[in-house]
């Protein structure tokens, strides 16, 4: 699958700073990635020590979730596995792009992660531009974890334009607690694990951007999903029928160029 940005049409606006989610932002300082842990209502963040540095409540958001197309998602693919088994993995290839031809503060976010319902947690995250987790003028990698009113997020990684990116969620643990790790493939800050979440069932590929008011503020061209793969409990390769929201108005688009 594909994400396919028109540079001739105008993207608007959707909010001064979007990005600047309702929560508070847990840093995981760890140069080899963090750790999440879920104990009873309440959510741990670690340090590589195992010290506690950040907790937070696990509790439902303080504020109603929005549809994604008022929270800046532009386009996006996510699959539901309605199985009784678990997905154990999910991975996806693709090439960081050019730096968009025009900066201004925008910020761009190409990823890929699990829903538990309808909030991304975990997910493996490439950002251009400024965001309550860092970054600047240049493209960057993490992994960020979303629960309740806390965003926990990884050390960012800069990255180049043409470094090819897997990012891979893994369930490492299930029973009575799921644990999972989420990062990119030989980025090794980029990982977070987590610890005592519930099964997560929705995949998802998105492509999000705040204060983009032109085309010249997103990367020229598509950016290419490839090898994207999803695995179930034992081995099983599910038959994968991926439903997508585009941009139409904007010509911002989700293409499915395999199905399975």
């Amino acid at each position: 699958m594909y994400t396919s940005v028109a540079a001739a049409l105008l993207v608007g606006l959707r909010s001064p700073h979007p990005w600047r989610l309702p929560h508070p932002w847990q840093h995981l300082p760890s140069p080899t990635g963090g750790t999440v842990v879920h104990v009873g209502d309440e959510i741990h963040g670690l340090s590589d020590n195992g010290t506690i540095v950040h907790v937070a409540n696990s509790g439902a958001p303080d504020k109603p979730l929005v549809s994604h197309e008022l929270t800046g998602w532009i386009t996006y693919a996510q699959w539901n596995n309605l199985a009784s088994s678990p997905i154990t993995s999910f991975s996806t290839t693709f090439t960081v792009p050019p730096a968009p031809e025009s900066d201004h503060g925008q910020t761009v976010f190409l990823w890929n992660g699990f829903q538990p319902n309808s909030r991304p947690s975990p997910a493996t995250i490439l950002q251009y531009g400024p965001s309550d987790a860092g970054g600047g003028s240049f493209w960057s990698v993490a992994s960020w974890y979303i629960v309740g009113n806390s965003v926990f997020y990884t050390n960012p990684a800069p990255v180049n334009p043409g470094d090819v990116l897997t990012g891979i969620m893994t369930l490492v643990q299930n029973g009575t607690a799921y644990n999972y790790n989420a990062q990119f493939v030989g980025i090794p800050e980029s990982a977070v694990d987590v610890v005592g979440t519930e099964p997560l069932g929705f995949a998802t590929i998105t492509l999000e951007g705040y204060s983009v008011t032109g085309p010249s503020h997103y990367p020229i061209g598509s950016t290419v999903f490839s090898n994207t793969s999803v695995e179930l409990g034992g081995g099983v390769i599910p038959e994968v029928s991926w439903a997508h929201v585009n941009d139409a108005a904007d010509g911002i688009t989700t293409t499915i160029n395999s199905v399975g």
